[in-house]
Formats: C-alpha cells, sequence, structure tokens
C-alpha cells in the first residue's frame, strides 16, 4: 500500500534541499500536493477519532478499481500529484522496506474538500511482482514533475498504471 512516503523540501534557514518523511499513522499529517494549478497542503486522509463531524473516508488510500466504479463521486474526488520521492511499506513481520519513485513519477493522489478542509488520498493498485513480497497493493505512479506544469482532467477510468 504505502505507509509513509518522502518528498524533498528546501530548508527556510540554510537553503539546503532536505528529505521530509511523513506517515499515515500521524494524526492529521499535512503533506504538499500539486493540483495542476498550485501547490497545496493537505490532510492526509483521516483516522479513527479525527474530525467526526467530517464526511470523508476514514482511510488514507482510494483502490483505483473503486475510483473507476464510480465508489468515491459522491466526494467529488479531484485528481492530484503528490511529489514522492520514496515511499514505504511494512512487511508482514513489520519491517520496513523503502521504494525509490523514478524522478519523472509522481503519487497518485485524489483531493477531497469538506468543511473547508482539504483531505488527500493515495490511489492504490495491485502491487507489481517486485513489491508484491511486501504488501499486496502499491500506490499508482503517473508522469510527475512535468505533468504538474498543466491541468490534467479527473478521467479514472481511463487511467492506467505507468
Amino acid at each position: 500500500m504505502c505507509g509513509g512516503f518522502a518528498y524533498q523540501k528546501k530548508d527556510p534557514e540554510t537553503g539546503a534541499i532536505v528529505l521530509k518523511k511523513v506517515f499515515f499513522p500521524i494524526p492529521g499529517v499535512q503533506v504538499p500536493v500539486w493540483d495542476g494549478e498550485a501547490w497545496q497542503w493537505c490532510q492526509w486522509g483521516k483516522r479513527r477519532g479525527e474530525d467526526a463531524e467530517i464526511d470523508v473516508p476514514l482511510t488514507g488510500w482510494a483502490r483505483l478499481q473503486s475510483l473507476k466504479e464510480g465508489k468515491w463521486n459522491h466526494y467529488q474526488p479531484k485528481r492530484v500529484r503528490i511529489p514522492a520521492v520514496r515511499w514505504m511499506e511494512k512487511d508482514a513481520q513489520r519491517n520496513s522496506h523503502w521504494f525509490e519513485v523514478p524522478p519523472e513519477r509522481a503519487l497518485l493522489g485524489v483531493q477531497i474538500e469538506k468543511a473547508a478542509r482539504r483531505f488527500v488520498y493515495i490511489v492504490t493498485r495491485p502491487a507489481e511482482a517486485v513489491y508484491a513480497e511486501v504488501h499486496g497493493r502499491m500506490p499508482l505512479l503517473v508522469a510527475g514533475e512535468g505533468a504538474c506544469q498543466h491541468q490534467v482532467s479527473l478521467d479514472f477510468g481511463r487511467l492506467e498504471a505507468v
């Protein structure tokens, strides 16, 4: 699936590029997303006990198949890109495994806006063989940096892994 990921950010004091790691279990964790027009900060999903009054899915992930089937349509999800350079999943023994995201790729996410808040869910697909020993699902990787320069339409029916 994707229990955590790392992205690069500029240190405001030194100007150096640093690696920032985020993990889904951290309550209210904020992550950067590109919505096709601007960078935004979104809360990564929703956990038990959080935001009970806000009707968004209680998870941090959206299966590609459920998006294609329209199960998320009533939330009016917007397709976004998450600028991860690595993603992490734990195996059955709870050991962490980190996987590189190629420079030309990003994680696909869907953003939901409710009650003046933004939530993002990482889109997942069945794992490729190389990752399947760790977990049965993996994040969907899509064109990243260059593709983040223009608006991308929400068309899950035609979307395939790259």
